[in-house]
């Protein structure tokens, strides 16, 4: 039997299937773990993360930064990113770090992954992330490109969603709030949205 033969134009398709579902594999293993779906949420997956290898210094950085210096946090994110942070903030030894030195971005692209472990992560987790939310809340508002706004919207989305929970931890209902108060200037959310329930009477 003669194998089947590709109608004019099917033979791109496929090229561009495959060639996309390398990219998708790649930014996969980039997050560690951590994928967006539709609304720009970024949620944990349980698939295996693949992660590369560090060379030593960079060992030392995380090492270094584990004990929750300002300073060398910051400098584990200026050689890591945000995509060397998220695709070892699975991993339980990393976590902790990562989740800290996200903090010292200058843009949004890790709020979605910073609500999201603020929701549902243990309590020291919720406490790292919202500290973290709280840093790039404060960065001074410049000229953001539109992937960025997008950022900005669905983790101002995930901190009301929080905010919102009459039946998660008080302590983290109200790090939210202020948050997502110090983010009114940006437009993401507007006074009227957030809740009040928390403030003393």
């Amino acid at each position: 039997m003669n194998p089947p033969t590709l109608r004019s134009g099917e033979g791109a398709s496929v090229v561009c299937l495959f060639l996309f579902a390398l990219a998708a594999c790649g930014r996969g293993a980039a997050t560690g773990g951590a994928v967006r779906d539709e609304g720009g949420v970024v949620e944990e997956t349980s698939l295996p993360i693949p992660i590369l290898p560090r060379e030593a210094q960079v060992e030392e950085l995380w090492i270094r930064a584990a004990e929750g210096e300002e300073v060398d946090l910051a400098r584990l994110y200026d050689r890591e990113g945000e995509s060397g942070l998220l695709e070892r903030a699975p991993i339980p030894g990393y976590r902790m770090t990562a989740l800290q030195a996200l903090g010292f971005g200058t843009d949004f692209y890790a709020l979605p992954y910073l609500a999201n472990v603020a929701s549902t992560g243990s309590d020291a987790e919720a406490e790292a992330a919202l500290a973290s939310a709280s840093r790039l809340a404060a960065v001074p508002l410049r000229q953001r490109d539109p992937e960025d706004a997008l950022e900005l919207r669905a983790g101002c989305d995930g901190l009301l969603e929080l905010a919102r929970k009459a039946h998660a931890p008080r302590v983290r209902r109200a790090r939210a709030v202020s948050v997502l108060r110090m983010l009114v200037g940006t437009g993401c959310v507007t006074t009227e949205a957030i809740p009040t329930d928390l403030d003393a009477k």
